[in-house]
């Protein structure tokens, strides 16, 4: 190695959730992999962490002790294999972020412009650590390299970084697009609908809503299956958007009632009372609405949070476009806060497809569709929404 700075890209992981190796994935006709790797400066070391595979540049390969041993291990492996070398700066990415490489440059400039500092870490824009995305300089690196017990073996990367470096670690806001990685098909789908005409029609539609200093607040709307969320994540990696899951707020009550009482309900009485629009209306809608922060609980799908179904606090932060995705997202009831609805449709051969990967219990099912085909007859129809899609 003789380049004075290496990159350490961690290309492990088992693509249990993508079905097949998902750094093969095309990614605007190349591999993801290959995709992280574009943007790397041409002359820098680049260590791959991880099975052998076919890639654009030459890279130097190494994997985790042992094989699988978790993100942590395979960070202390790539960086013991690039201090080998005489690398003064070192940059981690992960292999899965389409735009890992654009961010590892973008960290490694701020690095090399502030002598002052000495390791950089990513934060999301909800202050989350992004353990995965660093830049080092290489004291910082052999710091965290002799840190690591076991090799890291089974570590959180995250307690390792703290641990290892504490208060020299600075975090380092970045864009939702560089901080995007694949674990899914769906999301896949959504790094590539970035610049789809749907994804165009949403970001017209919001410049013409704009009003003066308050965000644009988009309600994405539609039967379940439809492909709402895939359009919002795109839309967030392209605008920056802050998105506002309606799957939070799922009604804990309808969650917590007896199958056979909400069996004889009619459907609009179903379609009142599956879905928490008041609760999300105060907590997140008003403020967000208004330019400030929301923080709020979401509805636990996982059945762990026990009695009231509720989960950890979530924030959110305020951004110039909200996007509030979920079926019911443009009730009339929000509708003083919305600036613009939209609703999704996608064939029902589609929609079935979808609906049956993702494996509900067919009594809820039931009781959802009954609502939905409710709330989109009489309730919220194409009439009544700023844009149609599919």
């Amino acid at each position: 190695m003789e380049a004075t700075t290496a990159v350490v890209v961690l290309a492990g992981g088992t693509s249990r959730r993508f079905g097949s190796d998902k750094l093969t994935a095309p990614v605007d006709g190349s591999p993801l992999l290959d995709a992280a790797l574009a943007a790397l400066p041409g002359d820098a070391d680049v260590v791959l962490v991880g099975p052998a595979r076919p890639t654009a540049r030459s890279v130097h390969l190494v994997r985790e002790d042992p094989p699988g041993g978790g993100p942590a291990a395979a960070l202390v492996a790539g960086l013991r294999l690039a201090l080998t070398g005489p690398a003064t700066l070192l940059a981690v990415l992960p292999g899965d972020a389409p735009a890992g490489g654009r961010a590892a440059v973008a960290l490694l400039g701020l690095l090399r412009d502030d002598p002052s500092a000495s390791a950089l870490v990513a934060v999301d824009d909800e202050g989350r650590y992004q353990p995965l995305q660093l830049a080092l300089r290489r004291p910082a690196a052999e710091a965290l390299v002799a840190s690591a017990a076991d090799g890291g073996q089974g570590a959180s990367a995250r307690r390792l970084l703290l641990a290892a470096l504490g208060p020299d670690l600075r975090r380092v806001p970045l864009p939702p697009s560089s901080l995007f990685d694949v674990d899914t098909p769906a999301q896949l789908a959504a790094w590539a609908a970035q610049t789809s005409p749907q994804v165009a029609a949403l970001v017209a539609l919001a410049e013409r809503s704009s009003a003066g200093d308050r965000p644009v607040v988009l309600a994405l709307d539609g039967p379940s299956g439809a492909g709402k969320s895939t359009l919002a994540a795109a839309l967030r990696l392209r605008t920056g958007a802050t998105v506002l899951p309606g799957d939070d707020f799922y009604a804990v009550a309808f969650a917590e009632s007896d199958l056979e009482e909400l069996g004889r309900l009619d459907d609009g009485e179903l379609a009142d009372r599956v879905f928490d629009w008041a609760r999300l209306r105060a907590e997140a809608l008003v403020p967000l609405a208004a330019g400030r922060p929301a923080r709020y609980r979401p509805f636990d799908w996982t059945g762990t949070a026990g009695p009231g179904r509720l989960g950890a606090a979530r924030s959110l932060p305020p951004a110039p476009l909200v996007v509030l995705d979920g079926v019911y997202a443009a009730r009339p009831e929000l509708a003083d806060l919305v600036t613009a609805s939209v609703l999704v449709r996608a064939e029902e051969i589609e929609r079935a497809a979808r609906l049956a990967a993702r494996g509900d219990d067919p009594r809820w099912a039931g009781l959802w569709e009954r609502a939905e085909r409710h709330y989109f007859t009489h309730v919220r129809t194409a009439a009544d929404v700023d844009l149609v899609l599919g």
